[in-house]
C-alpha cells in the first residue's frame, strides 16, 4: 500500500484485544504510531513485526518497545529480487533504444 496511508488507529487496535501479531509488510508504518504504543503497552502479548521499511520514519519511537521486532534490513531486498529488478531495467533501455526514432 501507498506510503503514510493509516488504516490501524486507537478504535482499530482496541479491537484486535491482546495475544496478536501484527506484521507490516508495506513501505512504512500503516497505523498512528501513539495507537500502535498504547496496544503493545495494555496488550504485553502482542508483537509488531516489521523490517525496516516497515519501520521508517517510527523507528525512533518504537526501538526501545520489547514487543517491537524488526530487522534493520529490507526483507524484499534480496540477491535475487536485485537481479530480476536489474535484468528488468536493462530490458526495458534495450526496448526503449530499439523503438527510439534514429537521430
Amino acid at each position: 500500500m501507498p506510503r503514510n496511508n493509516y488504516l490501524l488507529g486507537e478504535p482499530e487496535f482496541a479491537l484486535m484485544g491482546d495475544r496478536k501479531i501484527l506484521v507490516n509488510t508495506s513501505v512504512g508504518p500503516t497505523f498512528e504510531v501513539d495507537a500502535l504504543k498504547k496496544w503493545l503497552g495494555t496488550c504485553k502479548h502482542s508483537y509488531y513485526l516489521c523490517d525496516a521499511t516497515g519501520m521508517g520514519v517510527a523507528r525512533d519511537a518504537l526501538k526501545d518497545i520489547p514487543n517491537v521486532l524488526y530487522t534493520p534490513y529490507i526483507s524484499g531486498k534480496s540477491i535475487q529480487s536485485v537481479e530480476r529488478l536489474s535484468q528488468k531495467a536493462l530490458a526495458n533501455i534495450r526496448t526503449f533504444l530499439s523503438e527510439a526514432p534514429q537521430v
